[in-house]
């Protein structure tokens, strides 16, 4: 059976390597536009939360756009290029969920 992170240190760490294991699934299919740069143990808590709230398709535009705007102002590139991800994330969902118009 496998085990659960209990604590949020070992939550963190379970992200943290659930990120590198998109960046690097990333560079063996060749495409590395939004994780060249990322470095995961970059990354912090909040944007654990952020990443929980999509896949989760719970995250709103709004919360992205405030995310985004406080990252802006930290400038810590990775976590800005974390967020790039995201928001190309959530715009593929939000795209899917459209109404499709009939021909």
């Amino acid at each position: 059976m496998e085990k659960f992170p209990k604590n949020e240190e070992e939550k963190l760490k379970a992200f943290y390597t659930e990120i590198a294991e998109l960046k690097k699934q990333e560079e063996t299919e060749g495409k590395t536009a939004h994780f060249k740069d990322c470095f995961p143990y970059n990354l912090e808590e909040e944007d654990k939360k952020i990443y929980e709230k999509l896949i989760s398709n719970r995250l709103t535009v709004e919360e992205l756009r405030e995310y985004k705007n406080k990252l802006e102002e930290l400038g810590n590139k990775s976590r800005i290029i974390f967020s790039e991800y995201i928001s190309s994330v959530l715009q593929n969902k939000l795209f899917e969920k459209r109404p499709k118009k009939d021909k």
